[in-house]
């Protein structure tokens, strides 16, 4: 006999969902279970859909809505379970026809119909009521809610993180927009202007200077002028009238 992946996720899921419903008595929706078991929400929705026919579950709507047991834990047993599921714990290859060995009972037929009968007595003798109060399982249970807690407070830090570095990024993109569109400030303008304001007043630095350097040798002139008397020649009067009065040597006397 081999238990099928089918009859197992479904004890599984209809165990966590008996657990929850118990502790906290509130619709429980298939996500959590699928976090908790780690189950694919497609599968379970396929599952829950043959329960819920079968009477074993209830389904709620709205933002509040999930799955609740629809009877008592002690009147749902595992073999109702798995029944409810389409699964079968025979362990008998012909199923309970007697045709194993062409066309007739095989030699063991009888022995693996003993073994087929003894676990569907024994799964349905256990029922939900009983699982749910066996201390392991609790354990497990809620080691599997706290792992779901700290996995759900990572999810949104990670989350409130990447909005938080949205934000950041857009805020900096308004700041340098804000700063290309600002027009420049009293201060700007004139550092800006600074260095032409500088080159205007070097030339007039200049332009003064010439011009004192000007009025001190004109001032010069006018003081030798009134202290001998007489007013310098310029430079070419003054050759000229030399070379006029110059006499040669040879005819100056002994």
């Amino acid at each position: 006999m081999r238990l099928t992946t089918r009859g197992r996720y479904a004890v599984t899921a209809l165990l966590d969902l008996a657990l929850q419903d118990s502790q906290h008595d509130v619709a429980v929706s298939l996500s959590d279970i699928a976090k908790r078991q780690e189950i694919s929400i497609s599968y379970l929705e396929q599952l829950f859909s043959k329960l819920r026919k079968k009477g074993l579950v209830v389904s709620t709507r709205g933002a509040l809505g999930g799955y609740r047991i629809a009877k008592p834990l002690n009147e749902i047993s595992i073999m109702h379970i798995i029944s409810a599921v389409d699964e079968s714990v025979d362990a008998r290859a012909c199923e309970g026809e007697g045709n194993c060995q062409d066309g007739a009972m095989c030699l063991t037929h009888d022995l693996w119909s003993g073994l087929s009968y003894h676990i569907e007595q024994y799964l349905s003798n256990v029922t939900l009521a009983e699982l749910i109060h066996k201390k392991n399982i609790r354990n497990i249970a809620e080691r599997q809610r706290k792992m779901l807690e700290e996995n759900h407070e990572q999810v949104v830090q990670l989350k409130f993180d990447e909005l938080s570095q949205k934000a950041q990024n857009q805020n900096n993109q308004n700041n340098k927009s804000n700063q290309k569109k600002q027009p420049k400030t009293i201060h700007e303008k004139t550092s800006t202007e600074k260095p032409s304001t500088e080159k205007t007043i070097n030339t007039e630095v200049v332009k003064q200077k010439a011009s004192h350097h000007d009025t001190m040798q004109h001032s010069t002139t006018q003081h030798n002028t009134m202290q001998h008397g007489t007013m310098p020649l310029p430079k070419k009067s003054l050759s000229k009238n030399y070379q006029t009065n110059k006499k040669p040597l040879e005819n100056m006397p002994a």
